[in-house]
């Protein structure tokens, strides 16, 4: 008779199915997790795209026929068309508030392979010796490079890589960096050959260490921008060891790390990116490099710790101005010399017009120097009957017999430019000869104050409510130093920060500086866009980009008339005997048509003509894609498409033939974008550089100004 319970192996069963039924439902539940995940985060970017649609209606007129404009998701959610807080379901976070949203005319797209939430963009990070990255990436012969970097040196023997790889005792190699023991020489070392010499080339320019370089590789050619460049050729080859940035992965041991700093590192293969490193902080606050493409970081392999600096944004809020309440001044750690020039934007308030019982030190620029002989200031008169006389002080006092001019004021000052050098000065729009500057003086400039040599007192200065709004050096035209009002975000400090050196010149008496907050973007100060800029014809612009086969372009502009027998192009690049361009104007002499040159052949008959006259100084549009140039209002000439990159950097206003501007264009450009495929890569604005009026093409994507590199002045028209 059987026992009442269960046997063992009848429990066993039983576990053992409900073990079964467990996993079942597990995996059930997870998948319906991750589903759920995924259509919550599809409803997420629904909802953006949404917003953005919302935004376009009310916004139509920012939104170009053919391309996209960009809006920000911080930029929706300040404005109320979503949310403050939208969770990214995949990584349970908020998305970053500068996610971007691009807004066609017929469709929105989110780009959301941004740097991930929890990490942080940095304007670069520097090795200083110690620090590297080895990468998991495979350096190849079709691996072409575009490098933002500054080179130090330490010694005189040092000789440091910036990214590569070597194998097979030294024959195998790519890499780039200075291997010129201290003469500042940089080389490319690129393939895979019999010889060790056979494989790399030396640039024989002097690169000046701490400048900024912008390096391009394509197909073997190791381009320096402003500096020089050299070709190598090699079969095809693929490197077995992985590259490593700040050094050299020597056949797996990593050596020759450069004191050097890197801005943004891209690698394309076959014209698409594969590699996008950006400076950036992990969620450790650890510098190193971080893959847009991938959304992975790489950290540091060495020892110590990576160097880098936080984007101006960060480091500093701008201000509109910055004021003295008789207490504060700065000391410009500046000391002038005959060739000085000072540029004060400067407004005197009221109370700047009453006299002041105890007026000596009423200096706005003072100098410290225990002489009378050599001096630069600028100061309001020290008795009641000159409480509203600016005197200018450029060389020597009274008593050593200089010349002194000023300026009577008996109403309240308008803010105005006062311009100071040897000679002359000039202010609300009076120009005085003043003393020349015959010496150079020996302590520091101040601002707002005054050194007083009988007491060895600093005087600040008592004119109450003056505020400036910028202050520039000059030596010998040249501007050295460009002071902009700013807040250091560290301690909430208001001063002057100098952005041409990057140094913060905070107040040196005692209470605070007075300022005004002003809401803009750094770079409507530093540049003041135009409508157009024109060449007369002997203007050009030289860029650091190469014209490939998938450069699609889009540009506005006009044509003027040129001698009967000349060519005038727009922009370009040629090479290997006519066999092999990228360009477009006119080089038709006497019928000024139009001409297309796009292609790598043979011959020289890669080049066509839209046969129809244009309008001289009349304004059209050019849309050139996959190898079609189609000119608004003309026609159009169609091509093969190639794949060819051109190894000379292309010119505008001319094209560029052997490092030579040919056919300078007389004319004027709108605007001009660059694609590959659909990204933006460049987006020139015409634009004055307001430190210096220097006319040029602004590069909104990647933060660059191109001035003229040949004779004379651009023309241009101001934005109504």
């Amino acid at each position: 008779m059987k026992k009442n319970g269960f046997t063992l192996i009848e429990i066993l069963g039983v576990i053992t199915l409900l073990a079964l039924l467990s996993i079942i439902v597990i995996i059930s539940v997870s998948k319906s997790l991750k589903d759920s995940i995924k259509t919550l985060s599809s409803v997420q970017i629904e909802n953006i795209k949404s917003a953005a649609a919302m935004w376009r209606t009310d916004h139509i007129e920012l939104i170009p026929d053919n391309d996209y404009y960009i809006v920000s998701l911080s930029e929706l959610q300040s404005n109320g068309y979503i949310d403050d807080y939208i969770i990214d379901f995949k990584t349970e976070q908020a998305y970053s508030d500068d996610l971007l949203i691009e807004v066609g005319i017929d469709d929105v797209v989110v780009n959301d392979s941004l740097i991930k939430n929890g990490y942080k963009k940095l304007e670069y990070i520097e090795s200083t010796g110690t620090q590297y990255i080895l990468t998991d990436y495979y350096l190849k012969s079709n691996s072409d490079i575009d490098l933002k970097f500054q080179l130090f040196s330490s010694n005189e023997s040092d000789i440091g890589i910036l990214f590569g790889s070597r194998e097979n005792n030294n024959k195998k190699a790519y890499l780039f960096g200075d291997a010129s023991s201290g003469n500042g020489y940089l080389y490319g070392f690129y393939g895979s050959v019999d010889r060790f010499d056979d494989t790399y080339k030396i640039i024989e320019n002097n690169a000046v260490y701490g400048n900024l370089y912008n390096l391009s590789i394509r197909g073997g050619n190791f381009d320096v921008f402003n500096l020089g460049s050299v070709s190598l050729s090699s079969n095809n080859f693929n490197m077995t060891y992985p590259m490593c940035i700040f050094g050299l992965n020597d056949t797996g041991d990593v050596r020759l790390i450069p004191r050097a700093r890197i801005f943004s590192f891209k690698i394309r293969e076959n014209n698409q990116i594969v590699k996008n490193f950006v400076p950036c902080l992990d969620k450790n606050n650890k510098a190193g490099l971080y893959d847009l493409v991938e959304n992975k970081f790489y950290g540091n392999s060495g020892t110590g710790d990576f160097v880098y600096k936080m984007p101006k944004d960060v480091q500093y809020t701008y201000l509109d101005y910055i004021g003295t309440t008789g207490t504060q001044y700065i000391d410009l750690k500046y000391v002038a010399k005959t060739n000085t020039e000072v540029r004060l934007d400067v407004q005197f308030v009221p109370n700047t017009l009453t006299y002041v019982s105890n007026p000596i030190g009423d200096n706005i620029i003072g100098r410290e120097t225990t002489t009378d002989v050599n001096n630069f200031s600028i100061n309001f008169g020290a008795n009641a009957d000159q409480f509203n006389h600016i005197f200018y002080w450029i060389d020597k006092t009274y008593a050593s017999g200089a010349v002194i001019k000023k300026n009577i004021y008996d109403t309240v000052l308008p803010r105005s430019v006062m311009i100071a050098k040897s000679g002359s000065a000039t202010f609300q729009g009076v120009t005085h000869e003043v003393a020349t500057k015959t010496g150079n003086n020996t302590e520091n400039m101040l601002l707002f104050g005054h050194f007083d040599s009988s007491t060895n007192v600093i005087n600040p200065f008592k004119r109450y409510d003056t505020k400036i709004y910028g202050f520039q050096i000059y030596e010998d035209g040249i501007l050295i130093r460009n002071m902009i009002p700013a807040m250091r975000n560290s301690d909430n400090q208001a001063g002057l920060y100098d952005e041409l050196n990057d140094v913060f010149y905070p107040n040196a008496g005692t209470g605070e500086f007075t300022y005004g907050v002003k809401d803009f973007n750094p770079y409507d100060e530093m540049y003041t866009k135009l409508e157009y800029i024109e060449s007369t014809g002997t203007q050009y612009i030289k860029t650091d980009y190469h014209l490939r086969g998938n450069s699609n372009i889009e540009a506005q502009f006009t044509h003027s008339p040129v001698e009967s027998s000349a060519s005038s192009i727009l922009f370009g690049a040629r090479e290997n005997s006519q066999k092999r361009g990228y360009m477009f104007g006119d080089a038709s002499g006497i019928n000024k048509w139009f001409h297309a040159f796009y292609g790598d052949a043979d011959t020289s008959s890669i080049y066509k003509a839209i046969t129809v006259d244009p309008e001289y100084n009349k304004i059209y549009n050019l849309s050139i894609k996959n190898g079609t140039f189609n000119v608004s209002d003309l026609g159009e000439v169609v091509f093969t498409p190639i794949d060819t990159i051109l190894s000379s950097p292309m010119y505008i206003f001319a094209f560029n033939e052997n490092e030579s501007p040919a056919c300078k264009y007389k004319g004027r450009i709108y605007y001009m974008k660059i694609f590959e495929g659909n990204a933006m890569i460049l987006n020139f604005v015409p634009a004055k550089r307001n430190s210096d009026n220097a006319i040029g093409l602004y590069d909104e994507v990647n933060d660059v100004f191109y001035t003229n590199s040949g004779t004379g002045t651009f023309g241009y028209g101001e934005l109504n």
